[in-house]
């Protein structure tokens, strides 16, 4: 592992050190019952757990990683707690309910965790493609191949309902068209539009036959 990887290491280590430590300040500021003073003691532990790790950030384990996770379960599992209805001041600007405070703080860990994994190479990409979520709708998709991350061709499937309105769609321009061109060839319009119009009545035939073969 190189010092740079170190490096970020414990720059994810120091992020979850400074959440744990606003999530001891605003459940501080709650009032003291055995629930709370549980929620506290996990968080405390917590905080002490990821102390450690960045001491040997360079020697992380699997086992590091699990006892983190655990540590964020036990925490969130307290979320439920009644207690938690209070409202906190959450950072300088923000106020929010207890509850919501600690399950937001939850989720940062639990995604930091992840990315602790990552970065010692714990996290193989099959791993790393059941965490990102399905792509939307977008010009490009991705994928994994051969560990890279690849551009995926796709063309867009025709339903059979958009293939049959297609050609239902064509055959009435086929008639109408049909019907117009009678017309201009009765008036006194253009002969290069007619003969433009023709041309146009000749494409839209040769559409409709062509699906009428398939």
């Amino acid at each position: 592992m190189t010092s740079t990887d170190v490096r970020k290491l414990r720059n994810l280590l120091g992020r979850l050190s400074e959440r744990l430590e606003r999530m001891q300040r605003y459940t501080q500021n709650l009032k003291a019952t055995y629930n709370i003073e549980d929620l506290r003691q996990e968080i405390s532990h917590l905080s002490r757990l990821v102390g450690v790790m960045d001491l040997r950030a360079d020697q992380l384990t699997l086992d590091d990683l699990d006892a983190l996770r655990d540590g964020v379960a036990r925490i969130n599992s307290l979320s439920s707690i009644p207690e938690l209805i209070r409202e906190v001041r959450y950072t300088t600007d923000v106020h929010k309910s207890a509850r919501a405070a600690l399950q937001e703080d939850c989720n940062f860990l639990r995604n930091t965790t992840i990315g602790l994994q990552i970065g010692i190479n714990l996290l193989d990409p099959g791993e790393l493609e059941d965490l990102i979520p399905n792509q939307k709708v977008a010009a490009y998709q991705f994928a994994f191949k051969d560990e890279k991350i690849v551009v995926v061709d796709q063309l867009p499937p025709s339903s059979e309902p958009d293939s049959s309105l297609s050609a239902a769609a064509n055959e009435v321009l086929v008639e109408q068209g049909q019907r117009i061109l009678t017309d201009l060839q009765g008036s006194n319009c253009s002969p290069r539009l007619i003969q433009a119009f023709v041309a146009l009545q000749g494409k839209l035939a040769e559409h409709k036959n062509s699906k009428s073969e398939c």
